[in-house]
């Protein structure tokens, strides 16, 4: 059996991204979404279904969308645009085919899978720097053969950068001196002496990074 992880990730503000914009626009999730796959140099189709049997005018439309097949009860529709403009191709030029994508409330869920940690901080990495609010909300790695018949493991990815250089340092130094063991092995004065702060700064700091990391792993089942 193969050893690899599945990916979930929220871009809350794709830029320019057509499919998100008409998910906010019709207030209406949209699952059933397809594209060409050229090469670089070319422009990307793109096409996707809506419920009704056309899109509101709206200012925020994108202009190229046009309604291709429609019936009483949904529509499809297609645009064109360039690859470098498209997350999910973003995702794919990477190595990684794009699984499934939802476009709800102006951003997209996207899943795909990679074989280690490494390719995931790649996209992360390039789709921050095309796309605003990049999340990672979901890592399943199937550890192997007894693992098939199980639930998995749930992994949760934390971006330690979201602490300050002061909070790392407290979390450290707690963890070290066994802040968190029970029975404790050291208590607030004596870390807060070994970081050079006082009591009361050192719990400020503590909780501050606490609330960062719990936020990061309760998000994830939201």
């Amino acid at each position: 059996m193969g050893v690899g992880i599945r990916v979930e990730i929220r871009v809350e503000d794709p830029g320019t991204c057509p499919v998100a914009t008409v998910s906010d626009v019709v207030d209406q999730p949209i699952s059933t979404i397809s594209w060409s796959a050229p090469d670089d140099t070319a422009t990307v189709v793109e096409e996707f279904t809506t419920q009704g049997t056309s899109l509101p005018s709206s200012e925020g439309l994108h202009d190229s969308i046009e309604t291709v097949f429609e019936t009483d009860r949904y529509s499809r529709h297609r645009f064109s645009h360039r690859p470098e403009h498209c997350v999910c191709r973003q995702i794919e030029q990477l190595g990684s085919p794009v699984e499934t994508v939802r476009a709800v409330d102006g951003g997209l869920t996207i899943s795909f899978y990679v074989m280690d940690t490494a390719e995931v901080n790649d996209i992360i990495t390039t789709l921050r720097r095309m796309a605003e609010g990049v999340k990672l909300r979901r890592l399943h790695r199937v550890a192997g053969p007894e693992a098939e018949l199980a639930a998995g493991d749930d992994l949760v990815w934390v971006d330690r950068g979201a602490l300050t250089d002061r909070q790392r340092e407290v979390l450290e130094t707690a963890h070290e001196m066994g802040y968190f063991d029970y029975p404790r092995r050291s208590n607030a004065t004596a870390v807060a002496d070994a970081v050079g702060i006082g009591p009361s700064t050192f719990r400020e700091h503590l909780a501050a990074a606490q609330s960062k990391l719990l936020d990061a792993v309760l998000s994830a089942d939201e």
